[in-house]
């Protein structure tokens, strides 16, 4: 099962700014390995796409189960991208100016998670619209849907 983690502290300006833009609570997400305490994502204070531990346990996130994806499958597919770097002008060209615009070599983190999980168009997707569709789907995974193709963009899909 994957495991994403959400980031809800303060942080930074750029952590502010990132919520005020995506009118949302969170400011970064993280591939969660809850049990070696280990975050794969994307960046931009660490340089790119990065392995890195950290404490899921603070009240700075908030961990979301997604039982439907295994989770050595959304690993394979992020670790991949280890030592890419963070894709700045993705994150002005598709989040900032929603021109759903990015360098297909680089990374931002919501980016990184939502290919990770196998959504179509990751570039489109900001911490908070990922934190969206991944409760979405989960609330109609435990009421028995079929999740399929759950989410596209930032449009809900597929869900009977």
């Amino acid at each position: 099962m994957t495991t994403l983690a959400f980031y809800r502290g303060k942080g930074t300006v750029v952590d502010r700014a990132i919520r005020w833009a995506s009118r949302g609570e969170f400011s970064h997400v993280e591939l969660a390995d809850l049990g070696r305490g280990l975050g794969l994502s994307a960046s931009a204070r660490d340089g790119g796409v990065r392995i890195k531990p950290i404490d899921f346990a603070s009240e700075h996130w908030d961990v979301v189960e997604i039982p439907w994806i295994a989770q050595a499958g959304s690993w394979a597919r992020a670790v991949e991208h280890i030592a890419a770097p963070y894709d700045y002008l993705g994150i002005f060209g598709s989040q900032a100016l929603a021109l759903s615009r990015h360098y297909r070599k680089a990374w931002f983190c919501s980016e990184l998670c939502a290919h990770a999980l196998g959504l179509d168009a990751p570039q489109s997707y900001s911490p908070q619209s990922l934190f969206r569709a991944v409760t979405f789907g989960r609330r109609a995974f435990q009421a028995g849907g079929q999740i399929g193709n759950y989410a596209r963009g930032n449009e809900v899909a597929d869900l009977a």
